[in-house]
C-alpha cells in the first residue's frame, strides 16, 4: 500500500511522544540538554536517567500501543546498554551501533570511539 510509511510515521510518532512524555522515562541531562528519545525512520533509541524503572515503563507504553496498532516491539532486535546493573527481559549489551554511532555505557568511551578519529582525521 503507498500509504504504508506515513501510516507507520504517524503510528511511531504518537509511540514516541508518548514515551517522551511519560514522567517515569527521566531524560539524561548533559551540558544543559535534556534528551529521553532519539529517533530516525525506524531506529528508535530512548535515553534515560533511571532505567530500571523506565524499562518496564517503555515495555508497557510498547506493548499497550501495539494492541491497538498491531506494531510489536521485537524483543530479538532491541538491545539495552546501561551503565549500571541491570536484570531485564531484554539482551544486555556493553554497545550498540546507532545509525552508524557507537553508543557505549560509558560516556567517555562513546566520545573515545566516534570523536577521537573524526579529531584525528581533521589533523591530518
Amino acid at each position: 500500500c503507498p500509504c504504508s510509511p506515513l501510516l507507520f510515521a504517524l503510528y511511531i510518532d504518537r509511540l514516541l511522544r508518548q514515551l517522551e512524555k511519560n514522567p517515569a522515562i527521566m531524560p539524561v541531562s548533559r551540558h544543559g540538554w535534556d534528551t529521553n528519545i532519539l529517533a530516525y525512520v525506524d531506529d528508535d533509541t530512548v535515553v534515560t536517567a533511571n532505567p530500571d524503572e523506565a524499562l518496564l515503563e517503555i515495555e508497557k507504553v510498547a506493548y499497550n500501543s501495539g494492541r491497538v496498532s498491531g506494531y510489536l516491539l521485537n524483543k530479538d532486535k532491541t538491545q539495552v546498554v546501561v551503565n549500571e546493573h541491570v536484570k531485564k527481559r531484554f539482551s544486555r549489551v556493553g554497545h550498540a551501533v546507532y545509525l552508524g554511532t557507537d553508543i557505549r555505557s560509558n560516556v567517555e568511551q562513546i566520545v573515545q570511539t566516534n570523536l577521537t578519529p573524526i579529531k584525528k582525521t581533521k589533523l591530518k
